[in-house]
């Protein structure tokens, strides 16, 4: 439920990006692409969280420990992220004093540490081994994006949306012929 709020506030930093696009017109175009982008890597995210069921990797107590604790990483990013969408908006409307690749990593970086850290405590173990290696190399291209802050928005939104396709794919989840998790995944995509 935390994790719904958090990334709720990606909604809503998003949003205030529309807000004063509106009301600057000057700067329209580049704050209605930094919308459009903080709406899709939000939305992109909560797939990511949501892909798989996490319940199902929690087997003894140093596992729920890791579990638990490793979710401080997935909130802080979570978390990280609005405040990195607002800088963004804030440095397209000239009121910050940072560097363009200080600005994009405000975003990369809360993207990073979330796609990571929630694959490691609950993608990685249902995911194939192809899959687990194209999130991993996604995840560190969205890391360096920074390089050229000039698109890191667009290819950070454009490389969370590839990571929410590989986890979508058939191909992405081991194949549990009549098990519960295959039904679970087939009956979920069809609603």
């Amino acid at each position: 439920m935390f994790t719904l709020i958090v990334l709720g506030e990606g909604l809503v930093a998003s949003a205030n990006a529309v807000i004063d696009a509106l009301a600057h017109t000057d700067h329209l175009g580049s704050l209605l692409t930094l919308a459009a982008c903080g709406l899709v890597i939000t939305v992109g995210m909560w797939w990511i969280y949501f892909s798989r069921e996490q319940h199902d990797h929690i087997h003894s107590l140093p596992t729920a420990l890791l579990f638990g604790y490793g979710h401080y990483l997935v909130f802080a990013a979570a978390g990280a992220l609005p405040a990195g969408i607002e800088v963004a908006v804030l440095a397209d409307a000239g009121h910050v004093e940072l560097s363009s690749s200080a600005v994009a990593a405000t975003v990369a970086v809360p993207v990073a540490v979330f796609v990571l850290s929630i694959w490691a405590l609950a993608i990685r173990p249902s995911a194939t081994r192809r899959a687990n290696v194209v999130v991993v190399v996604l995840t560190v291209a969205v890391l360096a994006s920074v390089a050229v802050p000039a698109v890191s928005l667009p290819v950070t939104a454009l490389l969370v949306a590839a990571v929410v396709v590989t986890l979508e794919l058939p191909s992405a989840t081991p194949h549990e012929h009549g098990s519960d998790a295959s039904q679970a995944r087939g009956s979920r995509l069809s609603a």
